[in-house]
């Protein structure tokens, strides 16, 4: 009887250690796909981890606990997040309540039940909670050009990664973009980027901790999101991509990200539905874009 019960096991032990080996996320560096315990080992030392999403993918954001539950078991961090603005910073230190940050949040137009546990969780292992986005206000005058970019900002994107993020700027506006609109658009995202790794300097100068940042997808890329504000080797990025499985080995080369966590493709109405009626307002645009 005891023999059978040390089997049994033996057999659940062997079945969580294969779950933890499963290889289910695509490094750049090494082109392979690794587990989670060997993505963990890269974040966990790292200043800067730059985590990305899809805004309203439910996976990514379970992913993203998962991510954070597990570098809680190697120290304390600062969590940093897109959906405050870096004027929330103060609000944010009166230690308001979940319900009182969730109105704020959904008032912005973001879905707070998709964040709301990663929030909690961050206040529950005492992790300081830094505001990270410039705010919508802010961009606006940037994209009008109100209020110029600093010389030292506007400089460090290259030319590679201006004409990428103008592409992707198109693409994410379905062609219904044209080039002093995009060019507006392109000022406003980088003041997003160059202000989010401002604040994390800022946070980490401060509280002497690494710092984990929440954002889209395209603020945590190397080639033109918060990372080319950034040492470049203080920082990991991981992204929470969409794919269907016949694409998992295919768009994983892409060197924009350190690591990428594909999921399905979630099921939406189709973007340029409403591009083929009507073209949004540039100032729209321009603070939307950075989403």
């Amino acid at each position: 009887m005891w023999r059978s019960i040390v089997m049994v096991w033996m057999l659940v032990i062997a079945s969580a250690g294969a779950c933890a080996e499963e290889l289910v996320v695509w490094s750049s560096s090494a082109q392979e796909w690794v587990s989670l315990d060997r993505l963990i080992a890269q974040l966990a030392p790292t200043r800067y981890i730059l985590v990305g999403e899809v805004h309203d993918n439910e996976l990514h954001h379970q992913r993203q606990l998962a991510l954070l539950e597990r570098l809680q078991l190697r120290g304390r961090r600062v969590l940093a997040l897109e959906i405050f603005d870096r004027d929330d910073q103060g609000w944010l230190a009166s230690k308001p309540s979940l319900e009182e940050i969730g109105e704020r949040v959904s008032a912005r137009g973001w879905d707070w039940g998709l964040y709301r546990a990663l929030v909690n969780s961050a206040l529950d292992w005492g992790w300081p909670l830094q505001a990270a986005n410039l705010s919508r206000s802010d961009a606006m005058r940037v994209a009008r050009g109100e209020v110029a970019l600093p010389a030292e900002v506007a400089a460090r994107l290259g030319d590679a990664g201006r004409q990428a993020l103008l592409q992707d700027l198109v693409d994410s506006h379905c062609g219904h973009l044209n080039h002093a609109t995009a060019s507006s658009v392109l000022r406003a995202q980088q003041a997003r980027d160059a202000a989010m790794a401002a604040v994390l300097q800022e946070a980490w100068q401060r509280w002497q901790l690494p710092v984990v940042l929440i954002a889209g997808n395209a603020h945590v890329r190397r080639d033109y999101g918060v990372p080319v504000y950034l040492d470049a080797a203080s920082v990991v990025t991981v992204a929470m991509t969409e794919q269907s499985s016949a694409e998992r080995t295919g768009e994983q080369g892409r060197e924009v990200w350190d690591f990428i966590w594909p999921a399905t493709q979630q099921q939406r109405e189709d973007p340029c539905a409403a591009f083929a009626s009507r073209s949004a307002a540039p100032n729209e645009r321009a603070t939307t874009a950075a989403r």
